[in-house]
């Protein structure tokens, strides 16, 4: 039973609360740059990818799209060290916060060298190298 104070106090429906707490979150973390460790990456068939970031102290749910995915030409895969570009949103079927990647960079210098390496082994650089010259 409410008691009387209760009773004119606002109640929110599941769909409300999880669609004001996704529009606070995509106003206050538009975009942030993001630092951790990539794990639990997977590729699907559709282009997305779901991973984790993670440091020593915690993990975030992530996904990176389709139309993001083509912008990245390094291997992606778990431990590697990451600067990642993104939005904080909150998937509102699930009521799970999730960071929602545009752009990812290798970050520290053997992750750099190994970015490096794969856009050698697929010609990116040479593509590049090619278009300018």
């Amino acid at each position: 039973m409410l008691n009387g104070s209760e009773e004119t106090k606002k109640i929110w429906t599941v769909s409300e609360l999880n669609r004001a707490v996704r529009q606070v979150l995509e106003d206050t973390f538009e975009r942030v740059w993001v630092e951790g460790e990539i794990s639990n990456y997977k590729l699907y068939p559709s282009g997305h990818a779901y991973f984790s970031l993670k440091d020593g102290d915690g993990q975030l749910s992530s996904a990176i799209f389709r139309f993001s995915t083509r912008g990245i030409r390094f291997e992606v895969r778990d431990g590697l060290a990451v600067l990642a570009l993104g939005e904080v949103t909150l998937y509102e079927k699930r009521g799970q916060y999730q960071f929602v990647v545009e752009k990812m960079e290798p970050k520290g210098k053997t992750s750099v060298f190994l970015a490096r390496l794969e856009e050698e082994r697929w010609g990116f650089t040479e593509r590049i190298q090619n278009k300018w010259h």
